[in-house]
């Protein structure tokens, strides 16, 4: 079954299928099914049978020509399309967004600090408090 399985799409390592079986457990939920690729353990969605999961593994998303697109980065552009950020659980891309890389930049740092600050969000506000105190 692993051989009809695409390489990731993240890194090309091989992918497996990982079959959770509750019956072990004298459980009457039904067995699950996730592909994972062996090398970066990237995964898709779980699914009740392993021609869902292998499907849902093998769809991708044709970017290549979004990308080609893109304003080309030079020292004139501030705000630029330099990353594209995509959801997780459909691959779907997501617009009118930007990246920080608070690791790269301290103003970054200090743009997350605000952002905590000001968003109603009091779950994300302590998750990014707490992920600056950690670095």
């Amino acid at each position: 079954m692993d051989n009809n399985l695409l390489p990731c799409p993240f890194c090309g390592g091989a992918a497996k299928m990982v079959i959770i079986d509750f019956s072990n457990n004298n459980s009457d939920l039904p067995d699950i099914y996730n592909v994972q690729c062996t090398k970066c353990h990237a995964d898709a969605s779980v699914c009740l049978n392993a021609d869902e999961a292998a499907a849902a593994w093998n769809q991708r998303v044709d970017h290549i020509g979004e990308a080609n697109e893109m304003i080309k980065p030079n020292d004139d552009n501030g705000l630029y399309a330099k990353y594209r950020v995509y959801k997780n659980n459909s691959g779907e891309p997501v617009e009118n967004c930007f990246v920080l890389q608070p690791e790269k930049d301290p103003a970054a740092v200090e743009a997350l600090r605000v952002y905590a600050g000001a968003t109603t969000n009091k779950q994300l506000a302590e998750d990014i408090l707490s992920w600056i105190a950690r670095n």
